[in-house]
């Protein structure tokens, strides 16, 4: 999921570059038009092309881009001083939340573990049991 995000990132960065390429491009069709086209190449390359890798994860790559795209837009409307996030610390407060949810979810499940005295995963296993489909007719 770390690494969706970060071509999440990646995708934003590379709109920046070309709105930067292009500054007679009125503000509104560029974020209109062109944020368009990036989700656009966003829905069909990572799903299609990455569906099976850890770059495939399509709603990470989301977050990613439309969360670079605000931190770059309201960087600029901060006072002077202010301190601002750039597209490097971005990153590191995701990778930050993904650390403390994945030391959240082991604790949670050693706590559940002790409180009911059985073996408790919060994530399904591959030996867990699936629901039969249900059978219309």
């Amino acid at each position: 999921m770390f690494l969706s995000f970060a071509c999440g990132v990646g995708w934003a960065g590379l709109f920046l570059l070309v709105k930067d390429a292009l500054p007679g491009v009125p503000f509104e069709l560029m974020m209109g038009f062109g944020v368009a086209v990036v989700i656009f190449l966003v829905l069909s390359v990572h799903p299609i092309l990455l569906g099976r890798t850890p770059f495939g994860v399509v709603p990470a790559v989301l977050l990613g881009l439309i969360e670079s795209l605000l931190v770059t837009m309201v960087t600029p409307m901060l006072v002077d001083g202010a301190p601002g996030l750039n597209l490097l610390w971005l990153l590191v407060v995701f990778g930050y939340g993904c650390l403390m949810t994945l030391i959240l979810v082991a604790v949670q499940d050693r706590v559940i573990s002790a409180v009911l005295g059985t073996t408790w995963r919060s994530a399904p296993t591959e030996d867990a049991p699936t629901r039969a489909p249900r059978v219309v007719g």
